[in-house]
């Protein structure tokens, strides 16, 4: 079992200074100013440069990948859906949909539901572009997708909403570290790990 405890820290004001509970509020709040950049509207001509920028970008880096784009809708945390099409997002694992963590000062709150909830908020039912690397033992594609060209499989672990999922992937090692410097997400607290959490290991086992 990895119970994950981490000592309380003031939050820097300019990263994030509302409770998790409002991350439907709090990805339009000027305190994470990074995600207030994402959920700005370009005009119509600016959404189309980007989109047709951001499509020859990723297709000539994944030459040898399945690229799938389109409007996306969020599952969970680590989930989203295009084209009827599931793609679990690389290298990062959030809280399960049910599960809860314990924040500084030990009350419950739902990590998995705020995971997808800040998701929610930033895909919002847009253009996605993901470059699929491989299928897992349920049939979901496994990728990295990108939103206005933002990686939301960093993004998701900067904001301590998910974790680098070491075992099979270090790439997002370094976001981690940085959401944990700044207290951010389930790292205000304590948690158990989502793998874990899959197995049954609750608090007080």
């Amino acid at each position: 079992m990895e119970i994950i405890r981490q000592p309380f820290r003031a939050l820097p004001a300019l990263l994030v200074s509302e409770p998790m509970q409002n991350w439907q509020e709090t990805c339009h709040s000027r305190t994470v100013p990074w995600a207030l950049r994402l959920k700005q509207r370009p005009n119509e001509i600016l959404r189309t440069v980007i989109i047709t920028v951001a499509s020859v970008m990723f297709l000539g880096s994944a030459a040898h990948s399945e690229t799938i784009r389109g409007i996306a809708s969020v599952i969970d945390g680590d989930t989203i859906e295009v084209h009827g099409e599931r793609i679990r997002l690389d290298g990062i694992d959030a809280p399960e949909s049910g599960q809860f963590c314990l924040d500084a000062n030990g009350k419950q709150w739902r990590c998995g539901q705020n995971a997808a909830w800040a998701l929610d908020a930033v895909v919002n039912r847009e253009f996605v572009i993901c470059r699929i690397e491989s299928k897992d033992r349920y049939g979901r594609h496994i990728g990295t997708c990108f939103h206005h060209q933002q990686n939301l499989n960093e993004m998701m672990v900067l904001l301590g909403l998910a974790v680098a999922y070491r075992r099979y992937s270090t790439q997002y090692v370094e976001a981690e570290q940085t959401a944990m410097k700044y207290d951010l997400g389930i790292w205000k607290g304590q948690f158990i790990a989502p793998w874990d959490w899959r197995k049954g290991v609750r608090f007080d086992d």
